[in-house]
Protein backbone atom coordinates (compact mmCIF):
# COMPACT_ATOMS: atom_id res chain seq x y z
CA UNK A 1 0.00 0.00 0.00
CA UNK A 2 1.44 3.44 -1.24
CA UNK A 3 2.11 6.00 1.52
CA UNK A 4 -0.27 9.20 1.93
CA UNK A 5 0.69 12.38 3.73
CA UNK A 6 -2.63 14.51 5.00
CA UNK A 7 -5.96 13.52 5.53
CA UNK A 8 -6.44 10.02 3.93
CA UNK A 9 -9.39 7.81 3.96
CA UNK A 10 -6.93 5.22 5.97
CA UNK A 11 -5.44 8.16 8.26
CA UNK A 12 -9.31 9.46 8.71
CA UNK A 13 -10.80 6.30 9.47
CA UNK A 14 -8.32 5.60 12.28
CA UNK A 15 -8.89 9.27 13.61
CA UNK A 16 -12.79 8.32 13.89
CA UNK A 17 -12.14 4.57 15.42
CA UNK A 18 -14.62 4.61 18.27
CA UNK A 19 -16.36 7.43 17.78
CA UNK A 20 -20.22 7.54 16.80
CA UNK A 21 -20.96 9.50 13.74
CA UNK A 22 -24.08 10.50 13.66
CA UNK A 23 -27.22 9.27 11.30
CA UNK A 24 -27.10 10.65 7.34
CA UNK A 25 -23.64 12.78 7.67
CA UNK A 26 -20.93 10.09 6.27
CA UNK A 27 -21.87 8.18 3.44
CA UNK A 28 -19.21 5.03 2.30
CA UNK A 29 -19.05 3.95 -1.18
CA UNK A 30 -17.92 1.07 -2.24
CA UNK A 31 -16.16 -0.48 -5.69
CA UNK A 32 -19.53 -2.29 -6.58
CA UNK A 33 -21.72 1.66 -6.39
CA UNK A 34 -23.69 -0.07 -3.37
CA UNK A 35 -23.44 3.00 -0.52
CA UNK A 36 -23.84 2.97 3.46
CA UNK A 37 -24.32 5.75 5.92
CA UNK A 38 -21.47 5.06 8.72
CA UNK A 39 -22.21 4.51 12.15
CA UNK A 40 -18.76 4.28 13.64
CA UNK A 41 -15.08 2.51 12.74
CA UNK A 42 -15.24 -0.07 15.15
CA UNK A 43 -12.32 -2.49 13.67
CA UNK A 44 -8.88 -0.29 11.82
CA UNK A 45 -5.21 -1.83 11.75
CA UNK A 46 -3.03 -0.81 9.49
CA UNK A 47 -1.66 -4.52 8.75
CA UNK A 48 -4.66 -6.10 8.20
CA UNK A 49 -6.84 -5.87 4.87
CA UNK A 50 -10.11 -6.40 6.99
CA UNK A 51 -12.05 -3.17 8.61
CA UNK A 52 -15.08 -3.94 10.90
CA UNK A 53 -17.38 -0.77 9.74
CA UNK A 54 -20.62 -0.32 11.65
CA UNK A 55 -23.43 1.18 9.79
CA UNK A 56 -26.69 2.45 9.84
CA UNK A 57 -29.82 0.41 8.65
CA UNK A 58 -32.12 2.27 7.06
CA UNK A 59 -33.47 -0.45 5.33
CA UNK A 60 -37.04 -0.50 6.57
CA UNK A 61 -37.13 3.75 6.90
CA UNK A 62 -39.49 5.42 5.09
CA UNK A 63 -39.14 9.08 3.41
CA UNK A 64 -41.69 10.21 5.92
CA UNK A 65 -39.26 8.42 8.49
CA UNK A 66 -36.24 10.01 7.12
CA UNK A 67 -37.82 13.57 7.58
CA UNK A 68 -38.77 12.68 11.51
CA UNK A 69 -35.03 11.25 12.06
CA UNK A 70 -33.66 14.69 10.99
CA UNK A 71 -36.18 16.29 13.07
CA UNK A 72 -35.29 14.01 16.33
CA UNK A 73 -31.40 14.46 15.96
CA UNK A 74 -31.78 18.43 16.43
CA UNK A 75 -33.02 17.14 19.93
CA UNK A 76 -29.41 15.57 20.33
CA UNK A 77 -27.09 17.18 22.57
CA UNK A 78 -24.46 14.75 22.58
CA UNK A 79 -22.99 12.02 20.15
CA UNK A 80 -23.48 9.30 22.85
CA UNK A 81 -27.37 9.62 22.30
CA UNK A 82 -26.74 7.82 19.07
CA UNK A 83 -25.48 4.90 21.03
CA UNK A 84 -29.20 3.40 21.47
CA UNK A 85 -30.57 4.13 17.70
CA UNK A 86 -33.81 3.70 18.87
CA UNK A 87 -34.03 6.64 21.08
CA UNK A 88 -33.74 8.78 18.12
CA UNK A 89 -36.20 6.59 15.84
CA UNK A 90 -37.86 3.26 16.62
CA UNK A 91 -36.97 2.30 13.32
CA UNK A 92 -33.63 3.40 13.31
CA UNK A 93 -30.84 0.48 13.66
CA UNK A 94 -27.33 -0.34 13.18
CA UNK A 95 -25.21 -3.40 11.43
CA UNK A 96 -21.41 -4.58 11.70
CA UNK A 97 -19.74 -4.50 7.74
CA UNK A 98 -17.17 -6.49 8.01
CA UNK A 99 -15.09 -5.44 4.47
CA UNK A 100 -11.69 -5.19 2.52
CA UNK A 101 -10.27 -1.63 2.86
CA UNK A 102 -9.57 -1.94 -0.97
CA UNK A 103 -13.71 -2.36 -1.36
CA UNK A 104 -13.84 1.11 -0.42
CA UNK A 105 -13.84 3.74 -3.49
CA UNK A 106 -14.44 6.65 -1.20
CA UNK A 107 -15.81 8.54 1.51
CA UNK A 108 -18.49 11.62 1.27
CA UNK A 109 -18.21 13.48 4.36
CA UNK A 110 -21.97 15.88 4.12
CA UNK A 111 -20.78 19.12 6.08
CA UNK A 112 -22.60 22.05 7.39
CA UNK A 113 -26.00 21.24 8.38
CA UNK A 114 -25.52 17.56 8.03
CA UNK A 115 -22.20 17.44 9.97
CA UNK A 116 -22.08 20.22 12.21
CA UNK A 117 -18.70 21.50 13.03
CA UNK A 118 -17.87 23.51 16.55
CA UNK A 119 -19.95 22.45 19.37
CA UNK A 120 -23.35 21.99 17.90
CA UNK A 121 -24.43 18.46 17.99
CA UNK A 122 -27.97 18.58 16.57
CA UNK A 123 -29.34 18.41 12.82
CA UNK A 124 -30.87 21.86 11.21
CA UNK A 125 -33.35 20.80 8.56
CA UNK A 126 -33.43 25.01 7.54
CA UNK A 127 -30.92 25.93 4.56
CA UNK A 128 -28.38 28.76 5.78
CA UNK A 129 -29.24 31.76 4.55
CA UNK A 130 -26.28 32.73 1.36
Amino acid sequence: MPEYKGLHLYKWMKWIKGEIVPPLCVELFLINNRSYFLNGVTYWEDDDPIAVLRIWDLRIMTEDDIIKLKEAMNNARDRREYGEPTNIHKKLDWANLRISKDYIAYVIEWHDRLWPLDSEIGFTIKMKDE
